[in-house]
């Protein structure tokens, strides 16, 4: 009855949230491939670039990309480290 007035059941809504996560996932993983072929063009590092890994879930896949990004900030500070070193 309700779906025939517009409003969706706690199930399509739930679906469309799942789906609306799992976009984001791959917008985030996207976003952070930009970043490392950027850092490695123009800084000469060696980022490996990113895939989602469809059989791993949501979280999975984030805790590697969280892992991915710690790992890039800490090369970069290393690296400002060495800059601010020869610019003094």
């Amino acid at each position: 009855m309700l779906a025939r007035l517009g409003f969706k059941s706690d199930k399509d809504r739930l679906v469309t949230a799942c789906q609306n996560l799992h976009d984001l996932v791959y917008i985030y993983v996207s976003s952070t491939n930009k970043i490392f072929r950027l850092l490695n063009a123009h800084l000469g590092t060696n980022f490996p670039i990113m895939s989602v890994k469809e059989n791993f879930s949501i979280k999975e896949n984030l805790q590697l990309l969280v892992s991915a990004l710690k790992e890039m900030q800490a090369i970069m500070e290393t690296k400002d480290r060495d800059v601010q070193e020869i610019i003094r």
